[in-house]
């Protein structure tokens, strides 16, 4: 029953670190997508129109 329950907290761990690893990869993902949306949206501030999205 003990192996049982090593194998179990290995499967729950290893899978909870790659759902926390793909949250953060995702999220800076997100945060670089804004950034350049931002930056975008500045730069057609300023006169010069790059194609709409």
């Amino acid at each position: 029953m003990a192996g049982q329950w090593d194998l179990w907290n290995f499967v729950i761990h290893d899978i909870g670190s790659q759902i926390v690893s793909g949250l953060l990869i995702a999220a800076m993902g997100q945060g670089l997508r804004k950034a350049v949306t931002i930056w975008r949206r500045r730069r057609n501030d300023h006169g010069r129109q790059d194609a709409p999205e």
